[in-house]
């Protein structure tokens, strides 16, 4: 039996683990933080960095609170979303009842009251960009101070009102299906599945969630440049080329060499990923359990079983940019050319 660990009660951090929590932030972070904590008011906010940390922890004393930390935390998250690997879950209801809407207030009632029947918990809620974030901070085990500096227990969920997906950060396999069960109570859906669409950017997640049966070239009408709405007066935006010229801005008098095969490679990389930039995704894996198809001077025989990885900042401008350039040979295989609108990242290639 656990218990929902009180926001006002204090942590007691070292002063060493203090700094270290507050030294993740650069400087204009920090005057931000700062600026959100009644109690640092009186912080010289013109001290450099180091010594500003010090104004700091001499305010605060050996008393940060469960809350503070909290917020504090997920101020730098939400600065630094990437700092985490999310995973896509959508969440299934009813046929007919839509997403419910709640108050912070009651989500995090709910959520406490869940997930404080197993564990020591602190749950922390807010707004940020449109979404609503939650932080779980589970006690496992752990010192309270450890959530200072140590984030295997903190969990972090994003949602976004009235879609069914939600955002979770890294979890541990010990406190996955509590943590499914108290979204699945709290949010009133009757299950939440876990997808293998992963990745650092959050942004791009929900690119490919929220829009996707609207990726590669239909992306271009969601984003108007092809038709504007009907009743708008506001002209359809210029089609941009992958170079970040539009055609319209091409000297009429210039001569393109190869022009039939460059306009092929363009085609068929439209046909693709569209002409608007592709969603962030960092990753995609392949297992593959085939027969080989390669040369015979490999004497290769039987199911050929191999995984490919492809890693990067943005595979699917990766993909899009080798398209263009001709280094890579079209039209590309289903499994590539439908990357953005799968829902996921991870494959199993067998033979049909």
């Amino acid at each position: 039996m656990g218990r929902s660990l009180k926001g006002g009660a204090a942590v007691d951090g070292s002063s060493v683990s203090v700094r270290k929590f507050f030294n993740r932030f650069n400087r204009n972070e920090l005057i931000d933080v700062v600026k959100s904590q009644a109690e640092l008011d009186a912080v010289d906010l013109v001290l450099p960095k180091g010594k500003l940390i010090s104004a700091v922890l001499a305010r605060l004393g050996s008393r940060i609170t469960y809350d503070q930390v909290a917020q504090i935390d997920m101020q730098y998250n939400q600065l630094h979303t990437k700092s985490k690997k999310w995973a896509a879950c959508e969440m299934r209801f009813t046929e007919g009842v839509p997403s419910p809407r709640f108050e912070l207030e009651e989500l995090h009632a709910e959520l406490s009251q869940h997930l404080s029947a197993y564990f020591d918990v602190h749950v922390f809620c807010g707004h940020h960009d449109g979404a609503v974030w939650v932080r779980l901070f589970i006690q496992d085990g752990v010192k309270p101070a450890s959530q200072l500096t140590t984030v295997s227990n903190t969990i972090y969920l994003i949602h976004t009102p009235h879609t069914n997906h939600i955002y979770m950060s890294n979890v541990k396999v010990a406190h996955r299906d509590y943590v499914s069960q108290a979204i699945i109570s709290s949010f009133g859906c009757t299950n939440v599945e876990v997808s293998s669409l992963t990745g650092r950017s959050v942004d791009g997640l929900k690119e490919l969630t929220h829009f996707q049966d609207s990726q590669g070239m239909y992306s271009e009408y969601r984003q108007n440049w092809h038709d504007s709405h009907p009743l708008s007066r506001e002209a359809p935006r210029k089609r941009r080329r992958h170079d970040g010229l539009a055609d319209s801005d091409i000297d009429g008098n210039a001569v393109v060499e190869d022009a039939v095969a460059i306009d092929a490679q363009r085609d068929a990389s439209d046909a693709a990923f569209g002409g608007a930039e592709p969603p962030e995704l960092e990753k995609a894996e392949f297992q593959l359990d085939t027969k080989c198809l390669g040369s015979s001077e490999l004497n290769l025989s039987g199911q050929y079983r191999a995984r490919v990885k492809f890693d990067g900042p943005s595979i699917l401008v990766g993909l899009r940019e080798l398209v263009k350039i001709g280094a890579a040979e079209t039209p590309l295989p289903t499994v590539l050319s439908t990357l953005n609108s799968s829902g996921k990242n991870k494959f199993v290639i067998t033979e049909n």
